[in-house]
């Protein structure tokens, strides 16, 4: 469900909004991370820190700066010590929830999403469709939707809302429906787009996607072989969802070809999806051939 996927930007931005005047190392942390350097944030805000430890300030946006660059452990040890100097800090509230479904720990986020709500956070659109995302996962699809109609007064005709409350739907449909369905995933992150006829747009695309990449080196064997690398490396580098691209890319390339198969069961092992890794990597020893 993309409304609530690679939030990461939108939820920068949404610090951007918030950020005040500072003076001195506070300043220049907030400069910093407006330019995304991050490393020289944290340390500005360090200062700060060490000059001043009430200044909650500097603990948020250490905090946001460790959450976008991924490393939610230490953001959420720097938003709990915002809370602890001020416990109606609504900002700091959304800004945990945010690390704690990251963790995956989403009856935490929905607590921390809920009371930032009653705080009244200027961020409540957005942290409507967080807490959305939260029940959703917990297939709790009333209060998902409830909560993705709420964020919607906001933003009347955001594509992403309104994609989001169709996969409500289509899940409230499907009485296989789990929260980490994979056909819920975009097709080019589900094996061989998940193995149903491609629309005609999407054969045009591979279509004109084998060509170029024919013509750029030589032979579909080398083309396949260079794909295949790149998805092994993107694999090796947490980034599953490229990865999953690529493997498709390369069973374009060669459709009945096990190491293609392997790379499938390898990522959706990653994702959680065990029984369907379990079927790919059978196939994948069965050396391709249809089980």
């Amino acid at each position: 469900m993309k409304v609530w996927k690679s939030k990461a930007l939108i939820v920068m931005l949404g610090v951007f909004i918030l950020m005040g005047c500072g003076k001195n190392d506070l300043q220049e942390g907030k400069a910093y991370f407006r330019t995304r350097q991050t490393d020289k944030a944290i340390d500005s805000f360090t200062k700060a820190i060490h000059s001043n430890p009430q200044e909650q300030e500097a603990y948020f946006f250490r905090g946001a700066t460790f959450s976008a660059r991924g490393q939610f452990d230490q953001a959420l040890g720097d938003y709990s010590k915002v809370l602890e100097l001020n416990a109606q800090h609504a900002d700091a509230y959304w800004s945990r929830g945010y690390c704690y479904q990251n963790k995956k720990l989403d009856d935490k986020a929905i607590a921390d999403y809920t009371k930032s709500l009653s705080l009244g956070t200027k961020m409540e659109p957005l942290v409507y469709e967080l807490r959305a995302g939260a029940y959703f996962r917990k297939a709790m699809l009333n209060e998902a939707e409830k909560d993705l109609r709420s964020a919607l007064r906001f933003k009347p005709r955001d594509p992403k809302i309104l994609r989001g409350l169709e996969d409500i739907k289509k899940a409230k449909a499907d009485p296989s429906f789990g929260p980490h369905a994979l056909k819920f995933r975009p097709l080019e992150e589900q094996p061989q787009y998940g193995e149903a006829p491609l629309s005609p747009a999407v054969k045009s695309a591979n279509d004109q996607f084998l060509e170029e990449v024919t013509r750029e080196f030589g032979t579909k064997e080398r083309a396949f072989e260079d794909v295949l690398k790149r998805a092994r490396t993107l694999y090796g580098q947490g980034d599953y969802s490229t990865s999953m691209k690529r493997l498709n890319q390369a069973w374009l390339l060669d459709g009945d070809n096990p190491d293609v198969f392997r790379g499938y069961s390898l990522v959706l092992r990653a994702w959680g999806y065990n029984n369907e890794a379990d079927k790919w990597g059978q196939k994948a020893k069965a050396g391709g051939k249809t089980l």
